[in-house]
């Protein structure tokens, strides 16, 4: 059972995004202006180094937790559905402490100003960008993963799909946590949990959504890693909590990718919201979670 603290906190997640109900892409610049700004942000843990850095056009953070390699890297985008959000230092410190890495978190472009394909171009560019260069200039890296958190999740997967198309170099592997993977929204789930879901629903998706992929068909494969080829990819963790609208993304992604032979860690955690992990200070699932995405990357380095 939830703590009356988190149930708080996504209580007011959903009051904050509850502007995009019946709202229109064209309105999100409007709404997203015009939503409070946290008076300070979190401390950074004193083990923690943070530089701001330019991946190739694309405007980023190297995250670094004291000790750890810099010449493992792991790529980060962050969630808030394509159109909302930045890197987040307090969300990504933990992986860089638990992997042994640096991560690169990296603010890619939002709609509706800036449509698919933006962030995953943005995407791309960062993890090339991470290639050739660490946090104290350029150097090859030894490992390259790739990540990230709910519409973060979805990118991190079709950047894989891209590079594989392209023939390129394919990161060692990859984790998503509450992966948003079809923006059509045809999982079971969208409506069965909708009930127990605290923070999300269709209301505020399907906005997203058809802001994020433009003129484009929202089951675009690129956009909708869902309805890709899933052949050729690297190993996956994915992780995921019961009380999401979004779980059949994980689960559906989770099992076409293991019948296409990838190598896939699927975790389920029971009971837990969306993107739960960002809440570790908070929740003992979030620091399991953590540990475990932890233990994955130091089996793939």
């Amino acid at each position: 059972m939830r703590s009356e603290m988190v149930t708080g906190i996504l209580a007011g997640i959903r009051e904050m995004i509850k502007p995009f109900e019946n709202a229109n892409p064209e309105d999100i610049p409007a709404i997203r202006g015009s939503m409070p700004v946290p008076e300070e942000t979190p401390p950074l843990p004193p083990d923690v180094t943070v530089t701001e850095t330019n991946a190739n056009g694309v405007p980023a953070l190297w995250v670094q937790a004291e000790g750890t390699d810099p010449d493992i890297r792991f790529v980060r985008f962050h969630g808030g559905g394509y159109v909302l959000g930045g890197p987040g230092a307090d969300n990504t410190a933990p992986i860089s402490r638990e992997g042994n890495c640096v991560v690169l978190d990296v603010d890619y472009r939002l709609a509706p100003e800036h449509t698919y394909p933006a962030a995953l171009e943005d995407a791309l560019n960062a993890i090339q960008f991470a290639r050739d260069n660490g946090p104290l200039g350029p150097s090859t890296a030894k490992t390259i993963f790739v990540g990230g958190d709910s519409a973060g999740g979805g990118l991190a997967l079709a950047a894989l799909i891209a590079l594989r198309d392209k023939g390129a170099e394919l990161p060692s592997a990859a984790v998503t946590m509450s992966a948003w993977t079809d923006l059509s929204l045809s999982g079971t789930s969208m409506d069965e949990r909708d009930s127990i879901d605290p923070m999300l629903g269709r209301v505020h998706l399907d906005i997203w959504g058809r802001a994020y992929v433009g003129d484009a068909d929202l089951t675009t494969p690129l956009a909708s890693p869902l309805f890709a080829d899933l052949n050729g990819l690297p190993p996956l963790l994915m992780q995921v909590g019961t009380d999401e609208v979004l779980f059949d993304d994980t689960i559906r992604v989770a099992e076409k990718a293991q019948e296409a032979g990838v190598s896939v860690r699927t975790e389920i955690y029971g009971g837990q919201h969306h993107v739960f992990q960002n809440m570790a200070a908070l929740i003992p699932e979030g620091n399991d979670a953590y540990a475990s995405i932890g233990a994955f990357l130091k089996r793939h380095a």
